[in-house]
């Protein structure tokens, strides 16, 4: 027994959230692995200190802890706390990036957590959402969830390779908190951009449409008369055009989207073309959600029916001609099948 459409498609979501999930969760605990190796060589005498493979993290590690002690965003972290005001301090390499800094120390300040604290989790926290934004980004590419797990882990772990940058003691783009904090926000933004390129609403926007198909008529009066009195169909627009024609638009009371062009023959071959356009097919598809009462109600107003109404696997029809002879098929698809495709006459 084949899964329904609807199974599958939940098994897939689950497979890429749990792709997504276990990927992220591997990269954050390889980012951590040296505070855990840390942690396990130091045993009491840990002390809280976090691992660091650049020298300037102490530095920021400092002005992370002055705001969370509550100082400015100009400060000078390294003198004790004694200058609170913001007389005599100018900006420095701390103050002028204090957007992570800020969001770190807020956080920090909201759990009651220490600088070193913040530190160790932002490594955590940097490598789950950087894998979460690449693993997003190849995914939306290459559209294979798979792949983008494997290629997480090439991008994050190997990319730093081709700068000639150490994979030991951490990644390089675990570097804090710049570029650790703000990195998974490039690839994030490359993931928009490409959504924003090829995603349902850019499709939507540039899709090509049928507007309207080409009905050969003999007077226009005499064809709007039927098609809107006798059909039920709304006048969409009747304009004058040079030589005497006249653009007309016609189409059943709330569809939206195709119309059908009432153009009067202006040709002896397009006079012959008249009632036979699709030289007896059924040419024009007319489709309602109430049968019986549509049905009834073009009776009454005198539509030529050529046979009895019947069940077919794709819905209830019958076939009827217009005021030139063309053929028509009135039809209600069955169940939830949507709009009737074409079918053997």
């Amino acid at each position: 027994m084949k899964p329904s459409p609807v199974a599958k498609k939940t098994r897939v979501t689950r497979g890429h959230w749990q792709w997504c999930v276990l990927t992220s969760v591997a990269i954050a605990l390889l980012s951590i692995m040296p505070q855990i190796h840390l942690s396990i060589i130091r045993g009491r005498d840990w002390n809280g200190a976090f691992v660091s493979s650049q020298g300037d993290e102490f530095y920021y590690s400092a002005y992370i802890n002055a705001l969370i002690d509550g100082r400015p965003r100009k400060n000078d972290p390294f003198d004790s706390g004694q200058n609170k005001s913001r007389r005599g301090v100018g900006e420095s390499t701390f103050s002028i990036q204090f957007i992570p800094p800020y969001v770190i120390s807020f956080w920090a300040r909201t759990f009651r957590s220490s600088a070193s604290t913040a530190m160790i989790v932002l490594i955590a926290a940097a490598g789950f959402f950087a894998s979460l934004s690449v693993i997003w980004l190849i995914d939306a590419v290459t559209n294979n969830y798979r792949l983008a797990a494997a290629g997480t882990f090439f991008v994050l772990c190997l990319g730093g390779l081709a700068a000639g940058s150490p994979l030991y003691p951490t990644l390089p783009f675990l570097r804090r908190y710049q570029p650790a904090a703000t990195f998974p926000l490039f690839f994030l933004f490359n993931f928009l951009l490409w959504y924003s390129l090829t995603g349902p609403l850019k499709r939507a926007r540039i899709c090509v449409a049928l507007a309207c198909v080409t009905l050969v008529v003999r007077d226009y009066d005499e064809a709007i008369a039927y098609f809107t009195k006798t059909l039920g169909f709304r006048l969409v627009e009747d304009s004058p055009q040079p030589g005497g024609q006249r653009w007309v638009l016609v189409a059943p009371e709330g569809s939206p989207g195709l119309r059908i062009l009432l153009a009067r023959a202006a040709t002896a071959a397009q006079e012959r073309s008249i009632g036979n356009q699709t030289g007896g097919r059924v040419g024009f598809f007319l489709q309602t959600s109430d049968f019986p009462g549509t049905y009834a109600r073009l009776r009454e107003r005198g539509v030529r029916f050529l046979e009895e109404p019947r069940s077919e696997p794709y819905g209830t029809v019958v076939v009827f001609e217009d005021l030139y002879g063309n053929r028509w098929d009135l039809i209600a698809p069955r169940g939830s099948e949507g709009p009737w495709i074409d079918r053997p006459q």
